[in-house]
């Protein structure tokens, strides 16, 4: 606890200072302070265990199994589960559709990839953006690995000046780079980038200024939205927040003909979602 509080402070004055690169400091400050506390062994490096043949055999194991017998065919095999797949695959369609959507708005307006104004020709940006989100967690999936998406801890990458293409590109690299010194970045405790999701988190309460609070129909999605997300730890889970309280203040207000269609296709299904996680 001490020691996050440490990386805390240590990341805020890196921030407020402006000092390029603070994130990364910050990082190897309380890493190094955990390393002299005692909270972090040094004895646990071992690079033996790191073996890139390991990993390509590895890889050619489980390639190619989401789209094969054992993946896709599997799931539609037993007639009397597909109700819960039917469930799962909309659970999951919601979640990595919300989630991207959700951290491309909250980080695209910092780069100007979101039109502010509603025309659609400001946006562009974010289509590609989608576009490369729908590559990234296809091929992902058909290689095995983790979900290849978009994640929230670009703002950090935003904040420290990033503005294209290349920002990601180097990030890639330095990725890929990693990959040799696992077992060296291993050590890295919570406690050091714990202290980076709080500030990225201070970063993105940002766009809430352009929120209307005097307006309760708008403040009380809004405020919901913002809340689900934090406790439930979901962006989607926000999104259909936002969503169910939009179309249930407007159906009180007698506005109801003012929901888009969408919207009350995407309520039915996130309440549906909600059902099947109960029963399920």
């Amino acid at each position: 606890m001490l020691l996050a509080l440490f990386g805390l402070a240590v990341t805020v004055f890196f921030v407020v200072k402006g000092i390029k690169g603070g994130v990364i400091l910050s990082i190897v400050v309380t890493t190094l302070a955990a390393i002299a506390v005692g909270f972090v062994k040094l004895s646990t490096i071992n690079f033996s265990e790191n073996s890139f043949g390991t990993a390509v055999r590895q890889l050619g194991e489980i390639f190619g199994v989401a789209v094969g017998p054992k993946g896709i065919g599997a799931l539609f095999s037993d007639t009397s589960r597909l109700p819960q797949t039917l469930m799962a695959i909309l659970a999951f369609s919601l979640t990595d559709i919300f989630d991207t959507i959700g951290t491309l708005i909250g980080t695209g307006e910092k780069v100007g990839i979101v039109a502010k104004t509603g025309e659609n020709k400001e946006s562009e940006g974010l289509d590609k953006a989608l576009y490369s989100d729908l590559v990234g967690t296809s091929v992902g999936a058909i290689a095995g690995t983790s979900n290849v998406t978009t994640y929230v801890e670009s703002a950090a990458g935003i904040g420290a000046g990033g503005r294209t293409g290349l920002t990601a590109l180097v990030v890639a690299i330095c990725f890929a780079l990693s990959s040799f010194l696992s077992p060296l970045l291993a050590i890295v405790p919570s406690v050091a980038t714990a202290p980076i999701l709080i500030v990225v988190g201070i970063m993105m309460l940002g766009s809430l200024k352009d929120i209307h609070w005097d307006d309760m129909s708008e403040a009380i999605p809004a405020f919901f939205t913002s809340i689900f997300m934090g406790f439930s730890y979901s962006i989607t889970y926000g999104i259909a927040a936002g969503f169910l309280t939009f179309s249930l203040i407007k159906v009180f207000k007698g506005q109801a003909k003012e929901v888009h269609g969408i919207i009350w296709v995407l309520d039915i299904l996130f309440i549906l979602n909600f059902i099947s996680m109960a029963i399920f």
